[in-house]
């Protein structure tokens, strides 16, 4: 809840179930609110604090880590004064696939990120996905997911960073079953 929204709520629960004032509705905020999503993505990844770029208008960041021989890696971040978390997964093309996907006529460039975007989008219809530059001529691909601190609690955050990390795999077979395997030049992040 925001603002006074929050405390006209809070007086209406309070009147409605005759409580007193013994009972508060609030967020968890701040630093209660970073150890609370580290010890949940921790359950099931690997997860570490890293530091805000000074520049950037962040409360906090956690790269999170899959475990197991196929690594990927998503970053959950606080953006400061807004109420939400946010879930970023990027995906860069392995110059093998990106070389592979600029042979091919536009047309089915096209459709092939096209079909790939289409089946992210249906693995997580509220995620905001973008091709980079542009679908044609596709060299990454961005996903990022927004759980609003009303909505933060342990399945929404465990679910939002583990079909992230299935939209990755999801890419990977996409562009593996067209143009084959490409082994991984010295570090994450490509498919």
């Amino acid at each position: 809840m925001r603002g006074g929204r929050t405390c006209l709520l809070e007086r209406w629960i309070v009147k409605a179930l005759g409580l007193g004032t013994s009972l508060r509705v609030a967020v968890v905020s701040g630093e209660d609110l970073r150890g609370k999503i580290l010890s949940w993505l921790a359950e099931e990844f690997e997860v570490s604090t890293e530091q805000p770029p000074t520049t950037a208008p962040l409360d906090w960041v956690l790269k999170v880590t899959t475990r197991g021989p196929l690594k990927i890696t998503l970053v959950a971040q606080k953006p400061r004064g807004r109420e939400a978390l946010v879930f970023t997964l990027g995906l860069a093309l392995h110059p093998k696939h990106k070389e592979m996907l600029g042979s091919l006529p536009e047309r089915e460039r096209v459709e092939f990120s096209a079909q790939l975007l289409k089946t992210l989008y249906t693995m997580c219809p509220d995620c905001v996905i973008a091709a980079q530059p542009s679908i044609p001529q596709l060299n990454a691909i961005l996903v990022t997911k927004i759980i609003y601190l009303e909505e933060a609690e342990r399945a929404e955050v465990l679910r939002a960073a583990r079909t992230l990390a299935n939209m990755a795999v999801v890419a990977m077979i996409h562009f593996n079953s067209r143009f084959g395997v490409a082994q991984q030049p010295g570090g994450e992040g490509f498919m």
